[in-house]
């Protein structure tokens, strides 16, 4: 079914059969998003553009280079966002070397694979799901060397992190990683994942989390996936120590006309979704949205979704937002 097809830029990992002659491949995503906030002077909110482009270089003997960069500009509280350095991200630049199924290696700006979003791709709402963005990075990234792989029905990472800074001496090791996943049958899986180190360097610092108030804190999470031809859920939840903060987040859509066409991909997907997070004492958000998905075809996705939000001590407000986006692969 590809129930993420609509959010199509995953990384490609090094566990493909090795090449003869170097191999380039990968995709390019544009979207622009548009949304209205149902209070406050400042209603109107935009993405534009929105891009991510995403590439591997397989070369022979089981080596890879992997790239994945992404540019989000927004428009917020009446003006546009058009500091470069804020809007562009390197998610991923690193060399790997596959050995077998069981362990491979890479190096250099790799993943940080807790969560649902951050271990499963792009979920089913336009933006990240709030109840993770609320306690983790999205797209988390940091500079390090991972080892994954799997046997039977696990599969496995673990990796060691650091902050890089211009003077060598100056960096700083951050922490380290680590993701378990189990197959319980053909369309579920269950995962646990986690990261202990800093926080005053790398992106929890440039993600200003304001319930941070330690040096040192350890994230663990537990998350699910399901998905058939046509029914995809997932659900995750992440505990923090700082302040014992944590978020809770399901959703589930189901594929209305999937294969009813055999000469095309097509997708109508209406899906629900429920986040919660609670962040130190007396703070917290809920949220419910409700949305649908249509990809007339394989390139081609569009998305519009209702939200309902909750602020601990603030009256509650709804948002819509459309967006439009397209893939081209290489």
């Amino acid at each position: 079914m590809g129930l993420l097809a609509f959010c199509p830029l995953k990384a490609m990992c090094s566990d493909s059969d090795s090449v003869t002659r170097p191999q380039l491949h990968g995709s390019f995503y544009n979207e622009a998003i548009i949304g209205h906030i149902y209070q406050g002077n400042h209603r109107t909110t935009a993405d534009f553009p929105h891009t991510m482009l995403s590439a591997t270089l397989s070369l022979p003997h089981d080596w890879q280079i992997t790239f994945e960069g992404e540019y989000r500009r927004e428009y917020r509280e009446g003006w546009w966002q058009n500091d470069f350095d804020a809007n562009y991200s390197t998610n991923k630049l690193y060399v790997s070397k596959g050995w077998n199924k069981y362990v491979n290696i890479k190096v250099g700006i790799i993943d940080v694979p807790v969560g649902a979003d951050n271990s499963q791709g792009p979920l089913f709402t336009i933006y990240d799901p709030e109840g993770e963005t609320a306690l983790i990075p999205m797209t988390w990234h940091e500079g390090g060397v991972a080892f994954y792989g799997e046997a039977g029905r696990w599969s496995y990472t673990v990796g060691l992190l650091g902050y890089g800074s211009k003077m060598v001496s100056h960096s700083k090791w951050l922490g380290a990683t680590a993701r378990a996943e189990y197959k319980l049958s053909n369309p579920c899986t269950v995962a646990y994942s986690m990261y202990a180190g800093a926080t005053h360097y790398g992106e929890l610092k440039r993600g200003g989390f304001d319930y941070l108030r330690h040096k040192q804190v350890m994230y663990n999470a537990l998350d699910m996936a399901y998905s058939t031809d046509r029914l995809g859920a997932t659900g995750s939840a992440i505990w923090c120590t700082s302040d014992n903060a944590c978020a809770l987040g399901a959703e589930a859509g189901y594929d209305l006309v999937h294969g009813t066409d055999e000469d095309h991909d097509i997708d109508l997907i209406p899906f629900v979704r429920l986040d919660y997070a609670h962040l130190q004492q007396g703070n917290y958000m809920q949220k419910g949205t409700l949305g649908v998905n249509f990809t007339p075809w394989s390139t081609l996705t569009l998305k519009s979704e209702l939200g309902w939000y909750k602020y601990a001590q603030q009256n509650s407000y709804v948002t819509l937002n459309i967006s439009l986006g397209y893939t081209l692969e290489f």
